[in-house]
Order: C-alpha cells, then sequence, then structure tokens
C-alpha cells in the first residue's frame, strides 16, 4: 500500500509528556480518533463515530455512513488525528487510510504513548512502515513539549515558586504533564511556601509514580525490587542471590530488565553493585512494602549479615556487616543484637582511629547498659 497523497507524521514518547497537546493545536482543524476509549472493545467502530459527532453531531447506521462522513470531513480540510495508535483496531485504521487514499491531499497524524526504543515492537508501527507512511516521520526521538510550556505551568500554579524549586519540579516529573499536576498538587497539599519542595512531598510523589509505572509488569520483578530497597540505596546482588539471603533464581536477568528502564536503579561500579537512582526513589519503593512484609525481609537480612560476620575476613567486610546488623536490628527493635553491633563497631572504630565515631557508639552501648 503506497501512501499517495497523504502526508503522515508520528509522534511518540510516555504518556503525559503533550503529544496529543501538541498536535491538536499544530492542527486545529481536525478529526480526533482515541483509540485508548475503553468503549471502543464494546463496539469496534465506536472510535470513529465518536470521533465524527463533534463536528456533525449526528448518529449513523452502519459503518458506510461513516466513511462518508470521514471523507467529507478530510475534504473539508481537516486533520486526521489517531491518539494511542497502539491501541486502534488494525480494520478501523485499514479504513480510516483508504478513506484518505482518494482525496487529492490529506493528512495523517498518528501518536504512540510508547518509548521510541519500543516503538518497532507494536504491530501497528510496523503496519505504518510496511504501508510506507514512516518516511515522513516527524522525530526519531521522544517527543517533548518545550521546557518554556512547562515553566509557565508552576508560575501561575505556584505564585512566587523560586527558581530553585522550579528546577526541582522538572527534574522530578522529567517534562510530564501528568506527573507535574500531580507533583503541584501535593506541594499546594504539603506546603505553605514555595521556596524549596518538601522531602515529604518527593517521597510522596515517588511512592505514586513507582505504583503506577509497575502496574503493568511482572509481579515477581516488582518483588525484586522492594526486597533490594531493603537492602539499601546501594546493595549488592550476592544478598538477592544467596541461599542464606532472599535466594532469587535468575536475579542478575531481573536486575538488567530494571536497568534498562532507566527510572528505578544503576548499576554501581560493576553488575554486583547496584543502587537507586536518587534517594527518594528509594524511599518510594520502601513505602510500597507492607509493615509485616518489611518486618519478614529484613529479619532474613539480619541473619544474614549475622552468619556473614562468622566467615568475613577483611575489616571492611566486617565494618559493612557490623554496620548493616546495626541498622536491622534498630528497625526490628532487637536490642541485644544492636548492643552487640555497637560493641563491636566500637572496636572498630578505636582500631581506625575514628575517635567521633568511637565515642558515638560508646555512648549507645553506655545506654544500653544503664537500661539493661
Amino acid at each position: 500500500m503506497g501512501n499517495y497523497n497523504i502526508s503522515a507524521f508520528v509522534f511518540c514518547g510516555e504518556k503525559g509528556v503533550g503529544k496529543s497537546t501538541y498536535v491538536t493545536d499544530k492542527w486545529p482543524r481536525n478529526i480526533v480518533l482515541q483509540c485508548d476509549n475503553p468503549l471502543n472493545k464494546m463496539k469496534t467502530a465506536s472510535v470513529l463515530e465518536y470521533a465524527l459527532f463533534p463536528i456533525y453531531r449526528e448518529r449513523y447506521a452502519d459503518i458506510p455512513e461513516m466513511v462518508f462522513a470521514l471523507r467529507t470531513a478530510v475534504s473539508e480540510g481537516r486533520v486526521v488525528i489517531v491518539d494511542c495508535a497502539e491501541f486502534i483496531d488494525i480494520e478501523i485504521l485499514k479504513i480510516v487510510v483508504n478513506t484518505l487514499i482518494p482525496i487529492k491531499s490529506s493528512t495523517l497524524i498518528i501518536t504512540f504513548d510508547i518509548d521510541v526504543k519500543y516503538l518497532y515492537q507494536n504491530e501497528i508501527f510496523r503496519l505504518l512502515i510496511e504501508w510506507n507512511f514512516i518516511s515522513n516521520i516527524e522525530t526519531q526521538h521522544n517527543f517533548c513539549m518545550t521546557r518554556q510550556t512547562f515553566e509557565a505551568i508552576i508560575v501561575k500554579s505556584l505564585s512566587g515558586v523560586s527558581s530553585n524549586m522550579l528546577n526541582e519540579l522538572l527534574e522530578i516529573s522529567n517534562y510530564n504533564f501528568n506527573s507535574l499536576k500531580k507533583l503541584i498538587w501535593l506541594v499546594k497539599t504539603w506546603q505553605d511556601s514555595f521556596d524549596q519542595l518538601n522531602e515529604r512531598v518527593v517521597t510522596e510523589y515517588s511512592y505514586v509514580m513507582i505504583e503506577e509505572k509497575f502496574s503493568d509488569i511482572p509481579r515477581d520483578m516488582f518483588d525484586v525490587l522492594k526486597k533490594s530497597s531493603v537492602i539499601g540505596e546501594i546493595f549488592q546482588r550476592c544478598v538477592l542471590e544467596s541461599q542464606r539471603g532472599f535466594y532469587i533464581l535468575g536475579v542478575k536477568r531481573y536486575l538488567e530488565e530494571l536497568e534498562t528502564m532507566n527510572l528505578f536503579i544503576n548499576s554501581y561500579l560493576n553488575d554486583e553493585t547496584y543502587q537507586f537512582v536518587s534517594n527518594q526513589i528509594h524511599a518510594g519503593v520502601l513505602k510500597c512494602i507492607e509493615p509485616k512484609q518489611r518486618i519478614a525481609w529484613e529479619q532474613v537480612l539480619l541473619n544474614y549479615y549475622l552468619e556473614k560476620l562468622k566467615s568475613a575476613e577483611t575489616s571492611d567486610e566486617i565494618l559493612e556487616y557490623l554496620l548493616q546488623t546495626k541498622r536491622l536490628s534498630v528497625s526490628l527493635n532487637e536490642n541485644r543484637t544492636t548492643y552487640f553491633a555497637n560493641k563491636n563497631l566500637l572496636y572498630r572504630y578505636l582500631e581506625l582511629q575514628d575517635i567521633d565515631k568511637a565515642l558515638g557508639v560508646l555512648d549507645e552501648v553506655i545506654q544500653y547498659c544503664k537500661r539493661d
């Protein structure tokens, strides 16, 4: 199928970056097929009927009537916009394209809520390539509105916002309209002034964002991420793999897939050690864990590090295991284990001649002895 006199433009990128707003503003005389409307599943042709109704205010008895109305609208100079094209029924797409072919000149705008890296995996996009519609692709990159557009929204919503906070909001929302709207609502709810972004706002936003991002991925992958967060903001793969730890089979593959998302974790130094992309993301993942589940996982980790202490050889290993033991025992309110960790940390800090840390631990040891 050739593209004849049809000018086609494709826009892609994650949901909420402004593709739909941009194309409807750029081509205001339009017919918009909202392909993600759940009602389309009940009646395949409803996407056409809903697109035509705002123009002609009519109901149609069958598809030929809709095709005639669509041809009339395009002949009058209207542009066809297929929004969220990944959800369109292939037969409907064929009807739209075949309707446009006889018209002397027409424009077809197609948007995908898909990252450009994964666009080829979509069947609709591959069909467009096959039909020679991709030669006039608008961009080979994910769509993004200008920074000025986002700045205007922030300034209008948060009167007197500081430049530092404005930059923080842009960075955290990643230039996504939907994310920015949620973030602004949280700011208005939890902050009275707009000089600096509140830590509570960032943590709450991260928590919601994580839940949304992971709503469609396998539960076992999310489970790996949550267990990683209990280990720490920086964590080692061996703790997830070990039989004395979480004993997750194939964990390397899970971590590699999570890393390719570029949202949550990155490898740190090598593929044995990973880190969360920010402390806010780490805190948000932790918040997704049910309290009882977190206690159970922390107990697994505490036993793991206590066992590792028995075979630790280097000073660095011993210090790391003692610090993890202390952190987890404090969280679990296991005072005797905390005392054990503090007592051994005291010796370690004295050996290292780190007097400040030694005094801090000594004070905790003394306080425990007084209570005991």
